[in-house]
């Protein structure tokens, strides 16, 4: 007796007002009782005030005894072994305080259920609450304040998983899109049977979060009130238990507090949810189709108190063979799609990941700075691979990670706001690879082997592989391969072919590989032999393969992924130099522009400044007039160019750069002498933005061509307001090339007579019309005279 009387109030002491404040609500013990416990807490007596407490309880058996059993439970202040001892001492008979206070624990029955289901809810309440994901910000950051709509769509059991192309309109998945409250709706109105829910997704496409944000709407009672329990686990957990067990050791090894209410659970199985997170990452096989074989194990699992194997508890959970009527929520990435098939699911979806506008709004709720949000989203509509991958919610959530430490940095809140793709890759595979078990020894056989495949793909323009292609990867580690690929269903229901979950993704993999194996003459070699490539395949191959080759991208998955070649950085430097002068003396070709363009993306990628300098050292002349130029290409020139320290003549006519592409090249247009801008349809807006470079101090532009830009009277007061202040420019050529109307320039003379004497501008000014243009060698001397500036116009 007075050992139990000691447990229970080493039990109560630390918390010992709140039980006695909640006994006097409801009624367990005297408002006198209570202002002596309260009078003895203050005088720093807890332990006599424990005593008190027990004795004024004992008074009320047997209220008493139950309201302080739940007040113990409910405040998490119960010693884990007082149960055991309790049961234990009960057993024997031996004590009369466990007995009582067992029987009565025992009468009050669905009482004690409702406080463990309390309990039950404010525990996963707390481990809900905050946002499990990649970047660290995040994890500090409540759910609520973050979680974003992920595109759920239904499926069929038949066909659990649909083909969603990185080009395809987001439209198409519109009609199919369901609300997570469907996922649990049964097209079988016997609730006698147990109903399955099946939830494929890529890797990284957030199912764990979907689930996450299921347990917490249910902790916190908005959702999903059909519920009284819900049981959540994780297949990576489950495979550490090796030996045969049974469900409910399964529960109370992960919710001890339901030791003694059990019983009474699995009463009312109806309203049981269990979730199964990451089915694909279970290492033991499930055969739900051999029903000879599941026949002969059934029995063993017919009693949740029984013995059995993990894979039979699953099994029997999912098809219903004890506790009918629960409900079974799978989610799995879509690698073992005939295992999934076998699954006798009632309802199957796919999860889809973020639509482009969920993308604008995760980072504009991440970022609390509005101005640094617009920044991200503007530079994830500027790279075609950001915008793919960006359906990705982990890959966003490196992209966060990755911006957070420079959301305060400078240089990064104005035009030349960029990431360095291969940094990203690195940070997004490591985080893909660790999800999967990746282990430097185990895995990297089978790294190599799947690189060596992205490889092959890419060299043979191959993005669809048969199951043959892939070798033994599906059986040795397939929780590796499922985190770079999925399956791709075929006209034949029954077979399957493989393709990295993005291009860009098997890019990466095939240069990962490459750089790990081997040395740096041998990467020399290959990027002589990939790179001149002309129809563009090996490009963003060729990016990475330079980016890994920087210590700056590989220095934080060394200690994941392994060590690399030493001498990788500067072979690779040396190659970039060389081949800038071996292979593009002068850039008066199309080929020769292409890889001149792709050697400034391998420099950003490389990210070495001396190097960078260098490369571009020999070239005085950089023109892009024949080939088209996007955003994104703007963004790297922008970065690259700006370290050119003797660029005399930038040539960016017929590259289509409009507005946007001049902001991004706002640090570096400046810097030359010559820049011809001819047939870029800049119109009024992209002149006014000229017109502000031109006013920096340091503009060492001589002559300007805005030839056939669509341009008007407009922008002329703008454009003239920063000839009052430039002094470097001789010659502004707005006139139109003949053959293009369309986009020709529209002034009118008024207005430019009204612009060149207003008295503004203090310098001298030669107007000539273009079809009267006369003798160029004119044009050429007067540039000669100081101050004076040649307007040509038609």
């Amino acid at each position: 007796m007075e050992c139990v009387r000691e447990r229970l109030e080493d039990s109560m002491e630390n918390n010992v007002e709140k039980i006695s404040e909640s006994l006097l609500n409801k009624k367990g013990i005297t408002k006198r009782n209570n202002e002596e416990i309260m009078s003895l807490v203050e005088r720093n007596r807890r332990h006599d005030a424990s005593q008190l407490l027990l004795e004024s309880i004992f008074e009320t058996a047997p209220w008493g005894c139950r309201i302080m059993w739940n007040t113990l439970l409910h405040l998490g202040t119960m010693n884990e072994n007082l149960l055991t001892f309790l049961t234990h001492e009960d057993e024997r008979g031996s004590n009369t305080l466990a007995e009582s206070t067992l029987k009565d624990l025992n009468s009050a029955g669905a009482n004690l259920l409702y406080e463990v289901e309390d309990i039950h809810r404010c525990t996963l309440r707390n481990q809900s609450m905050k946002l499990k994901g990649a970047a660290e910000v995040a994890e500090t950051r409540l759910l609520d304040e973050l979680y974003i709509d992920l595109t759920v769509i239904k499926t069929s059991p038949e066909r659990p998983f649909i083909e969603h192309d990185e080009g395809q309109g987001e439209n198409t998945t519109q009609n199919l899109q369901v609300e997570f409250d469907q996922l649990f709706r049964s097209s079988d109105t016997d609730t006698g049977r147990t109903t399955t829910t099946v939830v494929c997704g890529a890797a990284g496409t957030g199912k764990s979060t979907m689930i996450q944000k299921i347990i917490h709407d249910w902790a916190t009672k908005d959702k999903y009130k059909q519920f009284a329990f819900l049981f959540h686990f994780n297949f990576q957990n489950l495979n550490r238990r090796k030996c045969r067990t049974s469900l409910n050791t399964i529960i109370l090894d992960a919710y001890p507090y339901f030791k003694n209410v059990l019983e009474d659970l699995w009463k009312e199985s109806e309203k049981i949810l269990f979730i199964f997170d990451d089915f694909d990452q279970f290492d033991q096989s499930i055969n739900f189709s051999d029903d000879e074989i599941n026949s002969k194990q059934s029995y063993q699992c017919l009693d949740p108190r029984f013995n059995c194997s993990m894979s039979d508890i699953i099994r029997c959970l999912i098809e219903g063979d004890f506790l009918k009527g629960s409900s079974v929520l799978i989610t799995a990435r879509p690698w073992k799609l005939e295992t999934l098939r076998q699954i006798t699911a009632d309802l199957t979806f796919q999860i889809m990941g973020f639509t482009s506008q969920k993308v604008k709004e995760y980072f504009r709720r991440y970022f609390r700075d509005e101005q640094f949000a617009a920044n991200t989203i503007q530079l994830i509509g500027q790279s075609d691979i950001l915008r793919s991958m960006c359906c990705n919610p982990l890959f966003c959530s490196v992209l966060t990670s990755s911006l957070e430490s420079e959301q305060t940095s400078a240089e990064v809140q104005g035009p030349g706001f960029v990431v360095n793709h291969t940094q990203l890759f690195c940070a997004y595979a490591t985080k893909l690879f660790r999800r999967c078990g990746y282990n430097e020894k185990t895995s990297r056989e089978s790294l190599f082997q799947l690189g060596n495949l992205a490889l092959n793909g890419i060299a043979c323009k191959k993005y669809l592989f048969e199951m043959e292609a892939l070798g033994d990867l599906n059986v040795r580690l397939p929780n590796f391969t499922s985190a770079c690929m999925i399956p791709v269903p075929t006209n034949d229901m029954y077979s399957v072919c493989y393709k990295f979950t993005h291009s860009s993704l098997q890019d990466f993999v095939a240069a990962l590989i490459k750089v790990l194996s081997t040395s740096g003459n041998g990467l020399k070699g290959l990027l002589n032999e990939t790179f001149p490539a002309r129809d563009g395949r090996f490009s963003t191959f060729s990016r990475f393969l330079v980016g890994l080759s920087s210590r700056k991208s590989t220095y934080s998955v060394e200690w994941e992924l392994g060590s690399f070649h030493s001498n990788a950085t500067s072979c690779v430097s040396e190659w970039l130099k060389e081949f800038v002068k071996r292979r593009v003396p002068n850039l008066n070709s199309e080929i020769n522009q292409v890889m001149f363009l792709n050697i400034l993306h391998c420099l950003f990628e490389f990210g070495d400044t001396e190097t960078t300098t260098e490369t571009l050292e020999p070239l005085r002349t950089i023109k892009f007039n024949l080939c088209r130029l996007k955003t994104s290409d703007c963004v790297i020139m922008s970065g690259t160019l700006i370290y050119s320290e003797v660029m005399e003549e930038l040539d960016l006519s017929s590259c289509r750069v409009q507005l946007e592409g001049i902001q991004q090249l706002e640090p570096v247009l400046h810097r030359c002498k010559i820049l011809r801008l001819n047939e870029n349809d800049l119109q009024d807006s992209g002149v006014k933005c000229l017109s502000e470079i031109l006013k920096k101090p340091d503009c060492k532009i001589q002559l300007l061509e805005l030839k056939s830009n669509h341009i008007t009277d407009d922008c002329l007061e703008s454009l003239f307001s920063a000839l009052t202040i430039n002094r470097s420019l001789t010659e502004l050529n707005l006139s139109n090339f003949s053959q293009d109307e369309q986009q020709a320039n529209k002034f009118t003379d008024s207005a430019l007579q009204n612009r060149l004497h207003s008295g503004a501008l203090q310098r001298k000014i030669r107007w000539i019309r273009n079809q009267d243009n006369g003798n160029q060698q004119e044009i050429a001397r007067e540039n000669t005279e100081s101050r004076l500036l040649i307007l040509i116009s038609e």
